[in-house]
């Protein structure tokens, strides 16, 4: 390259380029090749030491130029305070991440096992306990709150048979009562007399249970009824407290207008039956003649006793029998 540094230049053709190639007319003032450089100074103008331009604020940065806008600036600009940027903060060791990790891993593993533990061992004690068998108490417990609830789940045709069997006092001859009709479940008030009435509220009536049969001749009539009370206890003090003897008053008649019994009311009442009881309920009767002949006192009449009696004998049955606790559908031994 020093061959491009010489030769003449007062013809204003740079020296070292062949005519035709790369310009060939008068160079700028202030541009271009300025040869011969002085000692050690390169092909520009002296750069004094320490390296920039050393002339003041806003002077041509190099020789033929125009303020240096960029120092100038620099110049005008206000001091910066430089403040050291914050230390980032210390991660912990890897070690001490790894083990901490693991502790968590190690508690969290722990609480599950405890977890399943429990309901494992929960589920282990509900199993014995569905699975166990029943105790003698709990078997009992059972089948009286099953019968207790009979005259709530039976129908009402299952409580008061359409047609009921029995056999008269004198002879023995089968005979068959008919239904005539059911009443609606009504206060121990509404379907029992007064004396009755109180006695069994006292002890806890719940309700009454009431039907009407007619003997196969169609001239004997009985309403049936049954006390639902509290429980067997207070249906068994009840009955203990009206004495058991021959009753004058106690079930109010369920008579059906447009039927044989139509006149069967409360004044053609001859023979009533005393208080008893089964179970958590008291059974009552009342019989008379459909005829409408009014009674004026009870009487021990052979046939109205017995058909009576006979309703009520298998109302009983309906209500309260039962074979082996553990046999019947409703009880799990």
């Amino acid at each position: 390259m020093s061959d491009h540094g010489q030769g003449d230049d007062d013809n204003g053709i740079v020296p070292g380029f062949p005519p035709g190639d790369g310009w060939s007319g008068p160079v700028p003032p202030g541009a271009g090749w300025r040869d011969p450089g002085p000692s050690g100074g390169g092909w520009f103008d002296h750069v004094p030491p320490g390296g920039g331009w050393s002339g003041p604020p806003g002077t041509p940065a190099w020789p033929g130029q125009g303020p240096d806008p960029g120092t100038a600036h620099l110049a005008d600009a206000p001091a910066v305070n430089w403040a050291p940027a914050p230390a980032a903060p210390r991660r912990p060791p890897e070690r001490t991440r790894r083990s901490r990790r693991l502790t968590h891993k190690v508690a969290l593993t722990l609480l599950v096992a405890v977890g399943l533990a429990g309901v494992g061992g929960g589920g282990a004690g509900l199993a014995l306990e569905l699975t166990r068998t029943a105790t003698k108490a709990e078997v009992a417990a059972a089948l009286q709150a099953e019968i207790a609830s009979r005259w709530q789940r039976l129908a009402s045709g299952k409580i008061f048979p359409e047609a009921i069997g029995y056999t008269t006092s004198d002879e023995g001859a089968p005979m068959t009562a008919r239904l005539v009709g059911i009443a609606p479940s009504a206060s121990c008030a509404a379907s029992l007399d007064p004396p009755v009435a109180g006695l069994l509220r006292r002890y806890g009536c719940v309700t009454v249970l009431r039907a009407t049969y007619l003997d196969s001749s169609g001239t004997l009539a009985a309403t049936a009824g049954i006390v639902v009370m509290t429980s067997a206890n207070a249906a068994g003090q009840a009955a203990g407290a009206s004495g058991g003897g021959q009753e004058s008053s106690g079930i109010r008649t369920f008579r059906l207008p447009g039927t044989v019994a139509d006149q069967f009311g409360d004044t053609q009442r001859r023979a009533f039956s005393p208080m008893h009881s089964t179970g958590p309920y008291v059974f009552l009767y009342a019989a008379g003649y459909t005829d409408g002949r009014v009674s004026g006192s009870a009487t021990a009449d052979p046939p109205l006793i017995d058909l009576a009696s006979g309703v009520i004998s298998r109302l009983q049955t309906e209500l309260t029998s039962h074979g082996s606790a553990c046999q019947m559908k409703d009880i799990r031994c």
